[in-house]
């Protein structure tokens, strides 16, 4: 039954979201309140949504960023390959090292314990 709030209460706050987004961050909200006690505290249930709205396009950017780098680096021949290509790979590893964490639940996990 809080599943059930919990889906009601996004469409509410996010009317323009789709099913998947709302899933999405439902799934988040569950990870960072697993009880959802936040269901009964609005404020609470609010800043823990614009936390996880912020966290996401945070890495939406992150990984648009990287994206491109990763574009570029494509371009370039193997001879023209450099020390600052490595950098571009590692960013582009952490950053969807970052993405599958949140997704997971795993770094808000650490965090807790």
């Amino acid at each position: 039954m809080r599943l059930q709030q919990l889906i009601e209460q996004l469409q509410k706050q996010l009317p323009k979201a789709c099913d998947r987004q709302i899933a999405c961050f439902a799934m988040l909200l569950c990870d960072r309140n697993p009880k959802l006690e936040c269901l009964a505290n609005k404020s609470e249930f609010s800043s823990l949504l614009d936390d996880i709205q912020l966290r996401m396009q945070s890495i939406d950017d992150q990984h648009a960023a990287v994206a491109y780098e990763l574009d570029q680096l494509a371009l370039t021949q193997p001879c023209e390959f450099e020390p600052k290509h490595v950098w571009t790979l590692i960013r582009a590893i952490k950053v969807q090292s970052q993405f599958v964490d949140m997704l997971t639940g795993v770094r808000v996990e650490q965090m807790s314990s």
